[in-house]
């Protein structure tokens, strides 16, 4: 019943240019409320599940922190343990993005406005590659941004090196870049895009 309601939000929105989530939050937390079989319980889990991972996709970790304590509950009454540990593990995540983004929030709202301010970018940019680990949207930030290194290697990153030599290069500046970071969850991540252009060289 959940993802046919969601289906059907998903054929109203193809038909008329609106904002979906409202809806979505509200059939959800209707589903949430209403006694329901186990079977249909996992249903409404697993459609939660989807939905908190794409707002947090959509940077609303406030938003998804909050369906997934709500989702908690009827984790709880399905007695389904692995969809509890895959809420929990949601309602943490968010968590701790929420923390990471309110650091980064003052450059997301600036590059509203100045899409080209250097600092905002590159602030934007570690963000989506530190917490998240999101290269697709981190490295045109980090290309646009106020640091050389960052730039050059996200640039090179996004022109696609072809020669042995520039993707040599290419591992050589993220491997310096590694050695730069004191967070070493941060360390690991560069030192593993380096090795993999050394490896690719």
């Amino acid at each position: 019943q959940a993802r046919l309601a969601m289906h059907a939000v998903d054929q109203l929105q193809a038909g008329f240019d609106f904002d979906t989530w409202p809806v979505r939050m509200a059939t959800l937390g209707a589903a949430v409320k209403s006694p329901v079989a186990p079977t249909e319980k996992r249903e409404v889990i697993a459609v939660g599940i989807e939905m908190i991972d794409t707002l947090m996709h959509r940077d609303d970790y406030e938003t998804a922190g909050s369906l997934a304590v709500a989702m908690l509950d009827i984790a709880r009454r399905a007695r389904d343990k692995t969809l509890l540990e895959a809420v929990v593990a949601r309602r943490t995540r968010a968590a701790e993005l929420l923390t990471s983004y309110k650091s980064a929030r003052s450059a997301f709202e600036l590059l509203k406005a100045d899409p080209d301010n250097v600092d905002a970018n590159l602030t934007a940019g570690k963000f989506y590659l530190f917490a998240k680990a999101d290269w697709d949207r981190a490295l045109p930030l980090l290309a646009k941004g106020s640091d050389k290194l960052f730039a050059t290697a996200a640039t090179a990153e996004i022109t696609k090196p072809d020669t042995a030599a520039e993707k040599h290069k290419l591992a050589d500046t993220w491997w310096t870049l590694a050695e730069a970071q004191d967070d070493s969850a941060a360390k690991r991540l560069l030192q593993s895009r380096a090795l993999a252009w050394y490896q690719s060289s």
